[in-house]
């Protein structure tokens, strides 16, 4: 079992229990305390949990984590590595701002010959020192929000004026029935839309969290190249939504 794959049996355990110990990890997974103390120093530096001695309690506000926000990070994890599976070696790829983005990096690393373009600081810093992997990143009005750094404002539009991309993947703030796709603010839809029109397949990705809400500033997604990656727990009047207006959709 991977590291991937022990996450969310973590944060159920978490969920359920409050707390869990490095021991009674080692005794479920039947993998070395190494391995554990590694998992949980990863899942700690992700925001999902607070080690302790010997262990780990659950992590929001200093305490308690709400039960919705475990579900987004498991959500955002099952995301990151299914998107990233459709990145392949060699590929000229963009990488979105956000905390899924951030994750669907950590998934590159063992991807070769990438080169990737981003405004997502906070996912430039996972690919860091990654062999064969050239990490570009654009110019921009450095900001922080939800726990990531990005950049962000016209001089990103001007960084990446012209590029081509096989594959942009980037996640939204919200998605409705009526509305489409939306995100927060009008300098974010500016720079996707003419990406979104010169990539070779657009892959927008957001937990099932993100359906049901509405945004600022609506987007201009092409059906014919986009593929939405999203959560298994995605209602099945978006999944029929998807499949009218010929959009793939994946519910990793």
């Amino acid at each position: 079992m991977t590291f991937q794959e022990r996450i969310p049996i973590i944060l159920d355990l978490l969920n359920e229990e409050g707390k869990v110990s490095v021991p009674q990890l080692c005794k479920r997974f039947s993998v070395s305390e190494v391995t554990i103390r590694k998992d949980l120093a990863e899942m700690e530096k992700r925001n999902m949990l607070l080690r302790t001695f010997g262990g780990a309690v659950l992590a929001a506000q200093g305490s308690v984590r709400l039960e919705a926000d475990i579900k987004d990070a498991q959500a955002r994890a099952s995301i990151g590595h299914v998107a990233a599976s459709y990145v392949g070696p060699g590929d000229f790829i963009f990488l979105g701002p956000g905390l899924t983005c951030v994750e669907i990096a950590r998934n590159l690393k063992g991807i070769k010959r990438l080169t990737i373009v981003t405004m997502n600081v906070s996912a430039a810093m996972e690919l860091v020192d990654i062999p064969e992997t050239k990490v570009i990143l654009v110019t921009g009005d450095f900001t922080r929000r939800s726990g990531t750094y990005y950049v962000t404002g016209t001089r990103v539009l001007e960084s990446v004026g012209g590029l081509s991309f096989d594959k942009v993947l980037v996640t939204v703030d919200g998605i409705t029935l009526s509305g489409g796709f939306t995100v927060l603010d009008d300098i974010t839809a500016q720079i996707f839309h003419p990406l979104f029109n010169r990539a070779t397949a657009v892959y927008i990705c957001a937990a099932s969290s993100k359906f049901g809400k509405n945004s600022l500033s609506a987007l201009n997604v092409p059906s014919s190249t986009t593929t939405v990656v999203t959560d298994s727990q995605l209602p099945d009047a978006f999944q029929t939504q998807m499949n009218e207006v010929g959009i793939k959709l994946i519910c990793a």
